[in-house]
């Protein structure tokens, strides 16, 4: 009955984690460049820059003028 209590436990704690988590979205620049995010970018009114960090888990802005198209993977 225990053995069953856990396993009930860890895979509800598994379906949670992996249902916070946000997906990946990649930015194709105007010049062709392509970025893969981790998350979704977030827009910064002031700056006019987009902000997000990279798959390979570095920081990254690129300006919303550079940007021509952005999906959600």
């Amino acid at each position: 009955m225990k053995s069953r209590l856990v396993v009930l436990l860890t895979c509800a704690g598994t379906l949670l984690v992996s249902g916070c988590g946000s997906s990946p979205y990649k930015i194709t620049l105007r010049d062709g460049r392509e970025y893969f995010t981790a998350s979704r970018p977030e827009f910064n009114e002031k700056t006019g820059y987009y902000k997000f960090r990279s798959l390979n888990d570095r920081d990254a802005l690129i300006r919303s003028d550079e940007i021509l198209m952005m999906q959600e993977l």
